[in-house]
């Protein structure tokens, strides 16, 4: 995730195609999510949680955004894209609010309103040389003139990353897995902010509650850039009761095919959900160059915009399709209608040692 990686955005919007391997589905109606969903990301998928509690604030309670650029910063122009990561000249908040009020005239996104109170939870490495602390904190400024209850962890060396007290590089570090050890709890510290309250201690995650998903349902048009297959993992706790879902999104080049399973084994979610009876649902991205995404990001400037039209951008709203699909997914997972796998679609990637 060097800067010179997101230089390829600006030459060419445009990855290697990776698909999952072809897997049977099966329709198990047993697994079942409530209605209480909160999101959370780094890099561009800290910047789809953002774009996701914005969009969709009537049924997501909250967000974890961990070292994103500010909300629709880019206004979609792929020109932008750097500044949104670094020095922000371009970028002003009260401009971002104004937007999104656009928007909801429009009826692209649920009412403004909703996120008053709403719980966010903000981290940026004092470290990071990708996404720079001065644009996440303008990103924060955005959110706190809608009104959102905000917690900020600013303090920490960390590079660009997600913070873990397990796992990972230094937290010094630059490189892959763009997970390092801080000894620091990122995905509990934000959980708890989501859900106002301490979570029991992460246990041991347990492998066969793990499985992988269709997103083939998902995919809508030809620019959507997402995989095949994504995964989920349902604690034994959830398997005959509706729960909480969390929506975990990873980065930039944090795809399988970049880092295999480390996003969802090495952050911490899959223990803190098996000791506190949550659902976690990680939606996968591919590279694809001929689809403006080469480094397997979440779209956060446009590029999965079927004909851009700067005065129409949706990608950010409810008609972007990378934002349709996950209210989809978890639309099904709610009703009960949500396809898994029945067998492992992501079986023959090595795992780290977790």
């Amino acid at each position: 995730m060097k800067v010179m990686l997101f230089h390829l955005i600006l030459l060419s919007l445009v990855g290697v195609v990776f698909s999952a391997n072809s897997t049977e589905s099966t329709d198990l109606n047993s697994i079942k999510a409530s209605k209480e969903v909160s999101v959370s990301g780094v890099s561009s998928g800290g910047a789809m949680a953002g774009q996701m509690i914005v969009a969709y604030s009537s049924k997501i309670k909250g967000a974890g955004i961990f070292a994103a650029p500010p909300y629709f910063c880019t206004k979609g122009a792929a020109i932008s894209v750097i500044d949104c990561m670094t020095t922000g000249v371009s970028v002003f908040s009260d401009q971002l609010v104004l937007a999104a009020k656009g928007f909801e005239k429009l009826g692209q996104i649920d009412s403004l309103s909703n996120m008053k109170n709403k719980k966010i939870y903000m981290f940026s490495g004092k470290r990071d040389s990708i996404v720079w602390s001065g644009v996440v904190k303008k990103n924060e400024e955005f959110f706190r003139k809608l009104g959102a209850n905000i917690e900020t962890e600013y303090s920490l060396s960390a590079e660009h990353t997600f913070p873990t007290d397990f796992f990972g590089n230094s937290c010094g570090k630059l490189g892959k897995p763009f997970i390092n050890n801080c000894d620091f709890k990122g995905s509990k510290h934000a959980l708890e902010h989501i859900v106002g309250q301490s979570l029991n201690p992460k246990v041991d995650y347990k492998e066969e509650n793990l499985k992988s998903f269709n997103q083939k349902k998902y995919q809508i048009g030809f620019k959507h850039s997402l995989d095949n297959s994504g995964m989920i993992y349902v604690p034994d706790g959830c398997k005959n009761k509706a729960c909480e879902l969390h929506v975990a999104f990873h980065g930039c080049e944090q795809t399988t095919k970049d880092i295999g399973l480390d996003y969802v084994y090495g952050t911490g979610f899959l223990g803190l959900a098996e000791a506190n009876d949550f659902i976690v649902l990680f939606p996968q991205v591919k590279k694809s160059i001929f689809g403006g995404n080469p480094q397997g990001c979440w779209d956060w400037w446009g590029y999965s915009e079927t004909i851009p039209t700067p005065l129409q951008w949706v990608f950010p709203t409810q008609s972007g399709v990378q934002m349709r699909a996950i209210d989809n997914m978890i639309s099904d997972l709610q009703s009960g209608s949500f396809e898994l796998h029945s067998e492992f679609a992501f079986k023959d990637i090595p795992k780290s040692s977790y």
